[in-house]
């Protein structure tokens, strides 16, 4: 029971990023990644390869739709997994996105 509510609460990684800004425009590119790594045939190169080689998100709504799904993958298996968790870190790094969106990390 108390895993059942833990999980189903508020207070899961993915369900406390919140949208700040629903006007704002979800980047192309990512959406793209988005939708090979929740495919059926779940494809994460195109993710690791925006995250090794993309330019900066533009907005705090890609932000948080990204970290959503990131914060779901689990890092245990298969290797893939734990890459394009660790590819997310040096791109977050890299941009210094813990400083631009610090609520996002609290």
């Amino acid at each position: 029971d108390a895993l059942r509510e833990m999980y189903q609460s508020d207070e899961t990684p993915a369900k406390r990023l919140k949208i700040h800004d629903d006007k704002q425009i979800l980047m192309s590119e990512v959406e793209k990644c988005l939708l090979a790594m929740l495919a059926k045939t779940r494809d994460l190169a195109p993710m690791c390869d925006f995250f090794e080689h993309g330019p900066k998100i533009p907005n705090q709504k890609t932000f948080a739709v990204l970290m959503r799904q990131i914060s779901k993958i689990t890092p245990l298996h298969p290797q893939k997994n734990t890459e394009v968790i660790m590819s997310c870190f040096s791109y977050i790094a890299r941009f210094q996105l813990h400083q631009e969106y610090p609520a996002e990390f609290a």
